[in-house]
């Protein structure tokens, strides 16, 4: 999904009427949960997909000075209650609030938004790091006024100067179980309608939340009536990596590194359940092995080389230090490297950082490691807050020192070993730019099952890409992991790994639901149209009412929701008034 950026500006001189016109199709679905004599939030996110139209815009926020801060939106029929697929560690998720004010008199009202932040008993799962205020969603606002015969800039101005005299704060609670933005609002005017944005980012850790146990959340605080508690649920959530490994050889004998490298960090099929899209998808991994130089005497050369991907729909800038140490424990520093700041494009397969040669004194250990530590640090700003923690990750390699001549180190061979986890998943091979796939396998053909390959006697640095196909199956909402692992061999016996390195496999399922209403004709009056209303739940914080409406003409009619998670519904009709 591609991101791009857009330089909003607020002005009767400068229309966005593309979004305008996306926000007056889904005007039904927009205002559906709006009913007369109430007043209501209603909480919405964006679906990820390829088509869901997800950049950042710079826009003007509500609360003094009123500087210029950056924003994630999606197109306006992306946004949902209930399923919203498979985001990726550090996204910033576009929610959505839409108040509506039907009452007869003005509404004070206070509440909060956010969900889990650090979990209290394991320490590397932590949710949302980071809330970004809420402003207002223009478009989305004029679509509305257009559909109620208003004025848009009028309306627009209205929520405006509503959103000019809230307060925003940013709440942690004891010990940082979890983040919210507290809003507060008062004097919210009656016939009006407005939408607020707002982004909520995923931490590095959210990928360890299990199932949907991480939620966006809504929570009444205070006020003239209970707005109630609403929550959207995050299926899974896509990790962001970070790997190392480290060679060390003796005097006389040369250094051999192997790593991995790949075109995406995930293979995500968006909705197996439309017969449009496909259920198979192309990535590429490469193996790389690099002949390094003969160790000097009295000395042992350690070899280290840092890769991270990103899994984001955006951007992400990361910096690295690289300790390392002798020994088994990090008491005895013998080197330490600064990577330079790289910027992990969005979607971007794993890419090297920095690669770096240590050669210090040999004393006689045989063994040392390594920890980097990935600082991640935001391309938007204004990100912070008081007791803002900067998102970090760990990687660590140990080696043993290793080798016997230089004659017995100047040939390797490679070879690597690939499997599939992921219920109904599997994969396929094409033949590889060089060396052979091992016996049974056979090129091209579906599996489940491991396939490993070897090379060619390696005498020099070189790679191998393998074009690999991931197979999806139909109507099947699952996750899972193509994994990877290549070792080497010298001809003296030294050998080096890449370590494991996964890719994340999720394919999403996008259910539909149909519902009917049937009247007799005779219990139709003559020239009148019937409006019955429906609210459909599932348990787990999809509360949507939709109306159907039918008339003597037209006694039955169905309406259908299409996008929802797989799983059970709850239909319920209310009373008819009168």
């Amino acid at each position: 999904m591609g991101l791009t950026r857009v330089e909003r500006w607020f002005s009767d001189k400068r229309k966005r009427l593309g979004r305008a016109f996306t926000g007056l199709i889904l005007l039904g679905a927009m205002t559906a949960t709006i009913q007369a004599g109430t007043f209501k939030l209603d909480l919405q996110a964006c679906r990820v997909s390829a088509d869901n139209g997800y950049h950042v815009e710079s826009v003007p926020s509500v609360m003094p000075p009123y500087d210029d801060i950056n924003m994630y939106f999606c197109n306006d029929d992306a946004y949902t209650q209930g399923n919203l697929f498979s985001w990726s560690e550090l996204d910033m998720v576009p929610h959505h609030i839409i108040f509506s004010n039907t009452t007869g008199s003005d509404q004070n009202f206070t509440f909060k938004v956010g969900g889990d932040y650090k979990d209290t008993v394991d320490p590397d799962l932590v949710g949302w790091d980071y809330i970004s205020e809420l402003t207002l969603d223009e478009n989305a606002i004029r679509a509305i006024a257009i559909k109620d015969g208003k004025i848009p800039q009028d309306v627009v101005d209205q929520c405006r100067a509503i959103g000019g005299i809230a307060t925003q704060t940013i709440e942690i609670t004891a010990n940082s179980k979890e983040i919210f933005r507290v809003v507060e609002v008062n004097g919210f005017s009656d016939d009006l309608t407005c939408v607020a944005i707002y982004n909520m980012r995923l931490a590095i850790g959210s990928s360890g939340y299990s199932g949907s146990s991480l939620q966006s959340r809504l929570i009444s605080v205070e006020g003239d009536i209970n707005l109630g508690d609403q929550t959207i649920p995050l299926p899974s959530v896509l990790a962001t990596s970070l790997s190392k490994t480290m060679a060390a050889t003796q005097a006389g004998s040369r250094t051999w590194t192997v790593t991995k490298s790949s075109s995406s960090s995930s293979v995500v099929f968006d909705d197996t359940c439309n017969d449009v899209l496909p259920l198979q998808q192309d990535v590429n991994i490469t193996v790389t092995w690099t002949k390094g130089e003969v160790t000097p005497e009295g000395n042992v050369s350690i070899t280290t080389v840092i890769q991270a991907d990103n899994a984001a729909n955006r951007d992400i800038n990361i910096s690295v230090v690289d300790t390392l140490y002798s020994g088994t424990t990090q008491t005895n520093q013998v080197g330490e490297l600064i990577c330079p700041t790289v910027t992990l494009t969005a979607g971007s397969g794993t890419q090297l950082i920095c690669s770096h040669t240590f050669t210090v004194p040999d004393e006689g250990f045989e063994q040392y490691n390594d920890v980097a530590v990935a600082t991640y640090i935001d391309p938007d700003a204004n990100t912070t807050y008081p007791g803002y923690e900067a998102p970090t990750k760990t990687a660590t390699a140990t080696a043993y020192v290793q080798g016997t001549s230089q004659s017995s180190d100047e040939n390797a061979t490679i070879k690597d070993r690939e499997w599939i986890s992921g219920n109904g998943l599997s994969y396929s091979v094409a033949t590889p730019t060089n060396g052979t796939l091992d016996a049974p396998y056979t090129a091209g053909t579906v599996t489940n099952g491991e396939v490993n390959w070897t090379s060619a006697l390696a005498t020099g640095s070189g790679s191998v890409t393998f074009t690999k196909t991931v197979y999806a199956p139909a109507a099947t909402a699952t996750t899972g992991t193509l994994s990877d692992i290549a070792s080497l061999r010298t001809g003296g016996g030294s050998a080096t790994n890449s370590g494991i390195y996964d890719i994340s496999l999720v394919a999403n399922a996008a259910v539909s639901l149909t519902i009917t209403k049937t009247m007799d004709p005779a219990d139709i009056p003559d020239g009148e149209t019937l409006d019955f209303n429906f609210t459909v739940t599932n348990g787990q914080g999809y509360d949507e009412n939709f109306t159907i409406s039918v008339n003597e003409t037209n006694t039955s009619q169905s309406l259908t929701i299409s996008g929802l998670a797989p799983g059970s519904y709850g239909v319920s009709e209310h009373a008819k008034p009168g």
